[in-house]
């Protein structure tokens, strides 16, 4: 991923006053921090990494007896490698009670690897803010691979900066707004407080892409648990372009934002260029009408050489963007 924005900073592990916990498995010390399940095998320390073999559907490693201070701008941060790719979760509690010792599927954060036997770095940001102290996480992986763990920490993106109002970052001009996770997956503005409820319902994003794929706006929220997100497909035609993604039905976007992110479209060979993100009472740019997303009718069977007209429903986000009394025509050629 090369993301050619002036400046971002790659956070590597920032803490934000305090110290946060993180196990480079060095010694055994860390070994029996995480504890496995009975579908963990071969589990050992060498050499700086933790190594081990999962045997069945269900393995995980479990770290109890911990007292995480909770924000929202903080996240995990895992280096590993694995011979299969598959996908994992990490559950946190900031509870003992429940049936599970707190565990639950709402409290959790799942994370893709790619696997190959090459190292890579996991990120998650569970938003995690709402439980106040974490006391216990698990690390749930897959079966029938082997894994080696480099360290796995908790860092904090903030570096203490005080939550602010901002609603518009310019990727440009030495300045560096957002900050870079480890693996150039993830960006995050510095800290908000920011209610955007009912005024500030579009988020506007000029980007340039080498390749077609999926954008996500991220954003966490003080009252909710988690991270929340909406997608959108980018072009990949290096042009620079104006995507307005409509808030205003979301639930979670009604409570106070305390980051922003986008997540970036995967693919190691792709370009991006970020030039500014807006949260907006209105969308901006162009009109852009994607015949692949709207839906077409023929008004009666076509005939070569014989002229028919077609009409195109836009999604509602569309016909909000284009406003009232749109028009337009086209022609369309067949063979």
């Amino acid at each position: 991923m090369n993301i050619l924005v002036a400046l971002l900073v790659l956070v590597s592990s920032l803490s934000a006053g305090c110290t946060l916990p993180e196990w480079n498995f060095e010694s055994e010390k860390d070994l029996k921090a995480w504890i496995p399940n009975e579908q963990v095998d071969q589990l050992q320390v060498a050499d700086g990494t933790l190594s081990f073999r999962t045997t069945s559907w269900d393995p995980f490693l479990m770290c109890e007896g911990q007292s995480i201070t909770a924000s929202p701008w903080q996240y995990i941060h895992i280096r590993l490698k694995a011979d299969h790719p598959g996908m994992g979760d990490l559950f946190w509690t900031g509870t003992t009670d429940g049936p599970y010792g707190g565990l639950s599927e709402e409290k959790k954060s799942r994370f893709r690897v790619q696997g190959g036997n090459e190292w890579e770095d996991i990120v998650v940001a569970p938003f995690w803010q709402t439980e106040g102290t974490i006391h216990k996480l698990r690390l749930d992986l897959y079966e029938g691979s082997h894994f080696e763990i480099d360290f796995i920490k908790i860092c904090d993106w903030s570096s203490g900066a005080t939550p602010s109002s901002e609603t518009t970052w310019t990727f440009s001009h030495g300045k560096a707004p957002w900050a870079v996770l480890p693996g150039e997956q993830l960006l995050f503005s510095p800290p908000l407080e920011l209610d955007c409820w009912p005024e500030l319902t579009w988020a506007v994003i000029r980007l340039r892409s080498s390749r077609t794929g999926i954008l996500g706006l991220l954003w966490g929220c003080g009252g909710e648990r988690g991270l929340q997100s909406q997608d959108i497909e980018v072009k990949g035609d290096g042009r620079m372009r104006t995507y307005n993604l409509l808030l205003a039905g979301i639930p979670s976007w009604r409570k106070p934002v305390n980051a922003l992110g986008l997540r970036l479209p995967e693919g190691k060979d792709n370009s991006i260029e970020i030039e500014s993100v807006t949260l907006s009472s209105e969308p901006a740019g162009p009109p852009d009408l994607r015949c692949g997303l709207s839906v077409l009718r023929m008004e009666s069977t076509a005939r070569t050489g014989k002229p028919r007209s077609w009409r195109a429903f836009p999604t509602w986000e569309e016909a909000a963007h284009m406003g009232a009394g749109w028009n337009f025509r086209s022609r369309l050629a067949s063979p």
